[in-house]
């Protein structure tokens, strides 16, 4: 377990990682907008079989 080992590497099947991401309801995101300025946005997630989706409210001024 990482807490008391920290830095070691932990094994993980893909399964895995697909569970805890799909287990998740929320992600920030991050981008470089036009001006080369670096941004995030919080976002809704889901998944699709091996596909994540995203959304967030359509007035939220970060989505505009």
């Amino acid at each position: 377990d990482r807490t008391r080992h920290p830095g070691r590497m932990v094994a993980l099947t893909t399964s895995q990682v697909w569970e805890e991401i799909a287990a998740a309801n929320f992600a920030v995101g991050g981008m470089v907008n036009a001006q080369g300025h670096a941004r995030t946005a919080g976002v809704v997630t889901t998944t699709e079989g091996h596909h994540v989706l995203f959304t967030s409210g359509p007035h939220e001024w970060k989505v505009r």
